[in-house]
């Protein structure tokens, strides 16, 4: 919902302003006009713990400070590449969902995430939450929260840690939500 100052600036509008990110600033709304948003935004509504809602509702805005959005913001990055592969720039469409080095990740995921809808899948529509049952929530942010937490793991990760933190993430939400 947008705050009217006056009849034409928002307190939204503001905010872009002062961090400088208006002019090039567009919705996740605005750039899928195609999907109905309506029962997503209900959908996150429902979800009891705040930190889980807002990680989800970041992950639907591709609100998460990955290595590309810290250089576009002018953020001194350090090493702005994939900490999985070390071979791309670190975008959310890259680490979520394109990187070759999560790939068994991502099969297990799809696999052995307790789904019962056999269509389901780690997709850019699947992680705007888009035609997805309410108990499929649990797996996606399993699956997103592992992936951005472990990015940042020190020593050695393999696919068997990654499984291990999926189904923790994923019980830590079903048990509080």
């Amino acid at each position: 919902m947008k705050t009217k100052l006056t009849d034409n600036i928002t307190l939204k509008d503001i905010y872009y302003e002062i961090i400088g990110q208006r002019e090039n600033r567009i919705t996740v709304e605005e750039q899928k006009q195609e999907i109905e948003f309506t029962n997503i935004w209900t959908t996150i509504a429902g979800i009891k713990i705040n930190i889980h809602r807002e990680f989800i509702y970041k992950i639907i805005h591709r609100a998460v400070l990955t290595g590309r959005k810290q250089i576009d913001r002018g953020i001194r990055v350090i090493d702005p590449q994939c900490k999985y592969c070390n071979r791309h720039l670190e975008t959310f469409e890259h680490i979520f969902i394109d990187c070759k080095e999560l790939k068994m990740f991502r099969t297990y995921v799809t696999q052995n995430g307790q789904s019962e809808d056999p269509n389901f899948e780690i997709s850019a529509k699947s992680l705007l939450l888009v035609g997805i049952k309410t108990e499929l929530i649990p797996i996606i942010y399993g699956y997103t929260h592992t992936v951005w937490t472990c990015r940042d793991y020190e020593g050695t990760l393999n696919l068997y840690k990654l499984q291990m933190k999926f189904h923790k993430d994923k019980e830590i939400y079903r048990k509080y939500n």
